[in-house]
């Protein structure tokens, strides 16, 4: 998830950035006003608040035995690999879900979250594409296209049955003889699914995710994972040890719901489906 984030990478300890939460149909920060012939301008200050982002480290110390460090093969692959996929979970788990504490501030576990509520009598363990549909509703201008869907792996056989009249929501990538083994994660309503553990099991809240991640910010350091090796830590037991570190912090822009112009449903970048 990363890569979908606003992402700075720095090579000191913290940056702070700027926040502007206000509308272009808002009441206060940079307005435009139609102007008479020779009349005085209207005069605005923007509306910025600072959010200070503190990188945090997460870390992966591995001892290992001689008799693994003399397979070329899993000190060049296994190691690295099971390494980089524990701290790629732990860095999206904290994306969405970050408690803030030591860890990065998730998006989903702010006050800006907005929840879609089932369809009136809707039965359990049930989807239906009213629930997208309403989802979709709820995100702001412009976020569409930056959307992506993070769905649980138990929500597949719902999604692939869901049709519009006679035509199909969700899409495997080709569809073309073969194309659903080949490519089964494609796009929901036009936007891309990401199948994935971090969401919550079928029919439980959280289940379904859309999320525009440009709203949420990060900074990571620069050069990315650093690795570095021991022989002394673990020297009686003869073992080696590795340890990988990797640092990053982030959390929303936003930090409630938005205001529409029109309407009484609040907008969001970050909206889940709830229980059914």
């Amino acid at each position: 998830l990363l890569p979908l984030t606003d992402n700075v990478e720095i090579s000191g300890n913290s940056m702070a950035f700027p926040k502007d939460e206000t509308t272009p149909w808002g009441t206060n920060g940079i307005r435009a006003y139609w102007q008479g012939e020779a009349a005085s301008a209207n005069a605005n200050k923007p509306v910025l608040g600072l959010a200070t982002l503190r990188l945090k480290k997460l870390m992966a110390l591995v001892p290992t035995t001689d008799e693994l460090l003399d397979d070329a093969n899993a000190l060049t692959s296994y190691l690295p690999e099971k390494v980089a996929s524990s701290i790629r979970w732990k860095a999206n788990e904290s994306i969405l879900f970050g408690a803030g504490n030591g860890v990065p501030l998730g998006c989903l576990n702010g006050s800006a979250v907005v929840t879609v509520a089932k369809e009136s009598g809707q039965a359990t363990q049930t989807l239906v594409a009213q629930n997208l549909a309403k989802m979709i509703a709820r995100l702001p201008p412009g976020s569409f296209t930056h959307a992506v869907w993070i769905v649980n792996n138990d929500v597949l056989p719902a999604l692939f049955t869901l049709t519009l009249g006679n035509y199909p929501i969700y899409l495997p990538v080709g569809q073309s003889v073969g194309g659903i083994q080949l490519s089964p994660y494609g796009t929901l309503l036009g936007r891309p699914v990401f199948v994935s553990q971090h969401a919550n099991t079928f029919s439980s809240q959280g289940d379904v995710i859309l999320a525009d991640l440009s709203y949420y910010q990060t900074i990571t350091k620069a050069g990315g994972m650093q690795t570095a090796t021991s022989m002394h830590l673990y020297f009686d037991a003869d073992l080696t040890a590795f340890r990988t570190t990797f640092r990053m912090d982030g959390q929303s822009k936003i930090t409630s719901p938005i205001a529409p112009a029109k309407g009484s449903n609040t907008l969001s970048p970050y909206i889940q489906l709830g229980a059914r």
